[in-house]
């Protein structure tokens, strides 16, 4: 059984790996990854949920998911980046 610390740490990982396969241009990837994500309860915290929504909606619209996209989305939710 995972404790709570090691459920941020995987986030954390998964989240990173998709902003990098993002900036890279593999779109597929993240793709692939949101459809595994989807059907599982996978975030425990409404902010890397957020970042997460917000990878997402950069890579249908075409846009790589790195921090300043990132930033913006969460700022135009009312969510201050970190």
């Amino acid at each position: 059984m995972r404790t709570h610390l090691e459920h941020v740490e995987l986030e954390e990982q998964v989240l990173g790996s998709l902003i990098r396969s993002g900036e890279r241009g593999n779109r597929e990837i993240v793709f692939e990854a949101h459809a595994i994500l989807q059907e599982k309860d996978a975030f425990t915290n409404g902010l890397r949920m957020a970042a997460y929504e917000a990878i997402i909606e950069s890579a249908k619209l075409g846009a790589p998911a790195n921090r300043h996209t990132i930033d913006n989305a969460l700022r135009a939710k009312g969510i201050p980046a970190k």
